[in-house]
């Protein structure tokens, strides 16, 4: 056999392996998926800029009994700097309305680990021309997502299918504590209250490509852009630190980057 007609037959084998069994929702089926992914921040500050000042505490390490000390955040930190990716896994149940069409519904988990972000510098009274670098260690994002759709596939007549999404629905994510240290002045305040327990809204569109590995289970890869509301303010620390406009913020954009695995019913 010549290579061009070696050629020929693997294109030919290739176009009859992904024109049969298409991947698409089927009328009238159960779709059971199972996801998984990150969610990479790309625009949203987590906190705003302010100037903060320091009151006596018991809660500071140690206590402070003598002098007030002012924190200056001038820059606002990005979500992308005080947590990396949020991990995400997530369970979907689909409905096909049509062989195209398909409505879903998904619950999820995401988890990220802060990060030790630089917020600014801190004055105190004895040293009004001395600024000490100020850091600040977030407590962990983790979050439970409850939200809703609709998928369309476009139809190519082979396994391969690309295809959109629109999502909306709601997370509740935990409380959000940090732990702000001034090596300079060598003291610290633990788990000082930012964001309180939240329900935010969520929503965002998918683009993805479905491939069909089995007579009803499909494989997929897939981003988009998602949306999550402002967090809650927890102000019950304001007595140590007034950090009034801190934390009236929250919300980011992400783009996810997602795996997933489909089995029809």
């Amino acid at each position: 056999m010549t290579v061009k007609r070696l050629a020929s037959a693997l294109v030919v084998a290739s176009v009859g392996a992904l024109a049969v069994s298409p991947a698409h929702a089927t009328a009238g089926k159960i779709k059971l998926t199972l996801s998984g992914g990150f969610n990479f921040a790309t625009d949203g500050d987590f906190i705003g800029s302010t100037v903060a000042t320091i009151n006596e505490s018991d809660r500071t390490n140690p206590p402070l009994a003598f002098e007030t000390r002012n924190i200056e955040i001038e820059t606002a930190p990005e979500w992308g700097d005080v947590y990396g990716p949020l991990a995400e896994v997530a369970l979907e149940f689909g409905y096909g309305i049509s062989d195209s069409l398909e409505a879903f519904g998904s619950f999820g988990y995401s988890h990220a680990s802060g990060q030790t972000i630089f917020l600014g510098t801190t004055q105190v009274d004895s040293q009004p021309d001395t600024e000490l670098a100020t850091f600040g260690q977030m407590s962990n994002h983790t979050s439970f997502t409850l939200e809703g759709g609709l998928r369309y596939y476009f139809e190519t007549g082979m396994k391969l299918r690309p295809y959109v999404a629109g999502r909306a629905g709601a997370a509740f994510v935990d409380d959000i504590k940090a732990t702000i240290t001034v090596p300079g002045a060598g003291f610290a305040i633990e788990d000082l209250a930012i964001y309180d327990n939240s329900l935010v809204f969520t929503g965002g569109f998918d683009l993805g490509l479905a491939y069909q590995i089995g007579e009803n289970v499909s494989m997929a890869i897939e981003t988009g852009l998602r949306y999550f509301s402002n967090l809650d303010s927890d102000d019950r620390d304001t007595e140590i630190v007034d950090f009034t406009g801190l934390n009236d913020d929250g919300r980011f954009v992400a783009f996810p980057v997602r795996a997933r695995l489909s089995r029809e019913f």
